[in-house]
C-alpha cells in the first residue's frame, strides 16, 4: 500500500507498507472490494494497492477502527477501478508485469503515479 499517511506528520516523502490480501471481498461481502493487512492511516485513502509484481490490484478507501480491530482494510479492486475509467473514457495500460519486484523497485514506480493531495476547510 502506498501513500501518505497522517499528512505532513510523517513528512512529505511516500510511504510503502507491506501486507496481504486478507478476503477478495468488502465489508459485509461487499464484491467491489476486497480486505488486506497492510496497516493504514488517514492520509492513505486513493493510494494504489499494489501486488508483489508492481501491479494494480487496488485502491486503498478504508479501515475499521476500534479495539477490536486490527489491520483490516479495504480497497477498491482493481478490476472496478478499471471498469470506471473505461466508462469515462479515460485512457490507461496495463503493466501485466509477471516478474518479482522488490519492495524498494515497487515504491520507486508507485512514486511516479501517487500524489499528496491535502484538502483544508475554512
Amino acid at each position: 500500500a502506498l501513500g501518505y499517511p497522517l499528512g505532513k506528520a510523517l513528512g512529505s516523502e511516500i510511504k510503502v507498507t507491506k501486507g496481504n490480501i486478507s478476503a477478495l471481498t468488502g465489508f459485509q461481502g461487499d464484491q467491489n472490494f476486497l480486505q488486506f493487512t497492510a496497516p493504514i492511516q488517514p492520509g492513505s485513502s486513493g493510494g494504489p494497492l499494489l501486488n508483489e509484481r508492481g501491479n494494480l490490484v487496488g485502491v486503498s478507501t478504508a479501515n475499521l477502527e476500534g479495539v477490536m480491530f486490527q489491520n483490516i482494510n479495504f480497497a477498491v479492486k482493481g478490476t472496478i477501478v478499471q471498469k470506471f475509467l473505461a466508462k469515462n473514457n479515460i485512457d490507461f495500460t496495463t503493466n501485466g508485469n509477471e516478474q518479482l519486484m522488490k519492495t524498494a523497485d515497487i515504491a520507486d514506480m508507485g512514486k511516479k503515479f501517487t500524489t499528496q493531495i491535502i484538502c483544508t476547510s475554512k
